[in-house]
């Protein structure tokens, strides 16, 4: 049995949601994913092109899909892939119900990324999308955009180190703000295995939101730039290879914009913004955490934030913990200014 569903501009039909969503529904589709959906049209409303050809490439109910046909203002050429016959069919009733058209693959996304290229591939899987990933990176067309989300947070973000050096070719520890450098690792894993296959990728937008990262990138099949971007890589206490400069494009994360339709657009703007604020070079602490290696109560962050800008730098409130910031302050300095403001409480 399916149920009619609406979000943004897309009305659709998918499996009820009883529960936490499963791969075993008949035509999956998660809720709690609607944030990410409104990223991703909020993100090819501003770098994508008009009439770019775009691959839900594990694509459930088709609504990602849907929603960037009817919300992203592109005009583009759908394509959808998923290996079950009554998902695609539903994909098909479900373009026709929002007046859309598109093209339906009922075979593994591999396969139809393997003989056809887009301008932009989105790869959402339940789980981890390294399976998926040299396919795609080869099917984006050069200066194409590639989207990708993982759920292998707990691997990640060094909870599992062997796990990590295995499946990401990586270090991973328990530092400061592990889902900050949780992510870095994915986009530096994404950058080295398109290395490999002479393709350079630039990471465009990325955030931890809830269960999953999200990341959007720049495709550039040039063996010069692919050399070249690999200098972006390096190291962090334990965690490494990892990607080092700001995670967000500046003139895309400028120019990424809510849309009043949008389900969970209050949410993205507040995101968005402190996304906005702490996009610059620097590291990022914890307040709890450094008060627990100085052995000490930890301040009012922001009179640790106050104390670091009067000692001439940059430092503000990150969206990768409660009590996370960013600073461009070398690190005895941050012990400095928190031992000199520590002892207040919080």
């Amino acid at each position: 049995m399916l149920t009619l569903h609406r979000e943004g501009l897309a009305v659709f039909y998918a499996s009820p949601v009883e529960g936490v969503p499963s791969s075993s529904m008949l035509v999956f589709y998660n809720p709690d994913a609607a944030l990410n959906r409104d990223l991703t049209v909020a993100f090819l409303a501003a770098a994508g092109r008009e009439g770019m050809e775009v691959l839900d490439a594990l694509a459930g109910s088709g609504v990602r899909g849907i929603r960037i046909g009817l919300e992203s203002g592109l005009e583009p050429e759908l394509h959808f892939s998923e290996v079950r016959k009554t998902s695609c069919s539903v994909i098909e009733e479900n373009l026709a119900i929002n007046g859309l058209e598109g093209t339906v693959h009922c075979r593994r996304c591999q396969a139809v990324m393997a003989e056809m290229n887009f301008d932009y591939v989105d790869l959402d899987p339940f789980g981890d999308a390294v399976p998926y990933l040299d396919s795609a990176l080869m099917s984006v067309r050069h200066n194409g955009l590639l989207g990708v989300t993982t759920t292998d947070l707990s691997v990640l973000s060094g909870k599992h180190p062997r796990t990590a050096r295995r499946r990401y070719l990586a270090s991973v520890g328990r530092g400061h703000c592990p889902h900050e450098l949780g992510l870095r690792v994915f986009l530096g894993y994404v950058v080295r295995m398109a290395a490999r296959l002479d393709i350079a990728v630039r990471p465009l937008l990325a955030v931890h939101h809830m269960h999953y990262y999200r990341a959007f990138f720049r495709v550039r099949k040039r063996r010069s730039e692919a050399d070249s971007v690999l200098r972006f890589l390096g190291y962090v206490g334990d965690y490494g290879p990892l990607w080092k400069p700001p995670l967000q494009d500046p003139e895309v994360i400028s120019s990424v914009r809510v849309m009043p339709w949008f389900p969970r657009g209050r949410e993205l703007g507040r995101l968005l913004e402190a996304l906005r604020r702490e996009n610059f070079e620097g590291r990022c602490f914890e307040v709890r955490r450094l008060a627990s290696e100085l052995g000490t109560s930890p301040p009012p962050i922001s009179k640790l934030l106050d104390a670091l800008r009067e000692r001439g730098f940059r430092a503000e409130r990150s969206p990768f913990g409660p009590d996370a910031f960013r600073t461009d302050a070398p690190e005895e300095e941050v012990l400095g200014a928190f031992r000199e403001v520590a002892g207040g409480g919080l």
